[in-house]
C-alpha cells in the first residue's frame, strides 16, 4: 500500500514538474533529484531491508524526504533555500553556492529515520493498533527467517 501511494504521490509531483518547466533538460535533472532524495530511500527498503520496515517507517521517509528537499531549495524552479546547510558560500550576487553533499545527505538521513520509525511503531504495536495496522515485519527486534516471513505475505 505504502509503494502504491508512493507511486502516485512522484508521478503527481512528476506531472506537474513536467507542467513548470519550459526545458526537457531542466525536467531531467529535477526529476532525477527528486528520485535520488525521495524514491531511492523506499526502494533500496524494499529491496534490502524489507524485514526491518514497514509501511509508517516507508510514509514517514517520503514526507520527510520531501520536507528536507523543500527546505533545502531549488533556485532552478524558483523554490527558495530556507534551511542554510553546512559549507555554503553566499556569492557576491547574493546567491547561495553549495558545497555540501545534501542530496546524499537527505538519502542517508531518510533511510535512517525510517528504520528507527519502523522500530518504533514495532515496540508500540500494541499501542498503536493491531498487527496489521502497523505493518508488524518482524518479532522480538531481529530479522525473521525465510518461513515467518512466507508466512506473513500468505496471510496478507
Amino acid at each position: 500500500m505504502a509503494v502504491k501511494v508512493s507511486v502516485v504521490l512522484c508521478g503527481t509531483a512528476g506531472a506537474g514538474l513536467a507542467m513548470m518547466t519550459s526545458s526537457v533538460h531542466l525536467f531531467w535533472i529535477i526529476s532525477a533529484d527528486v528520485m535520488y532524495c525521495m524514491m531511492a530511500p523506499q526502494v533500496i527498503c524494499i529491496f534490502y531491508l524489507s524485514r526491518w520496515v514497514n509501511y509508517l517507517g516507508a510514509c514517514f521517509g517520503f514526507v520527510l524526504a520531501l520536507l528536507l528537499r523543500v527546505l533545502v531549495g531549488e533556485p532552478v524552479i524558483g523554490l527558495p533555500d530556507l534551511m542554510p546547510l553546512p559549507w555554503d558560500k553566499i556569492q557576491d550576487d547574493g546567491t547561495r553556492y553549495r558545497l555540501f553533499p545534501f542530496r546524499t545527505s537527505i538519502l542517508l538521513i531518510t533511510l535512517g529515520l525510517m528504520f528507527l520509525v519502523s522500530r518504533l511503531a514495532e515496540c508500540l504495536k500494541g499501542k498503536l493498533g493491531s498487527e496489521d495496522e502497523t505493518g508488524a515485519t518482524c518479532q522480538a527486534m531481529k530479522p525473521m527467517n525465510e518461513e515467518q516471513t512466507n508466512r506473513l505475505l500468505a496471510t496478507k
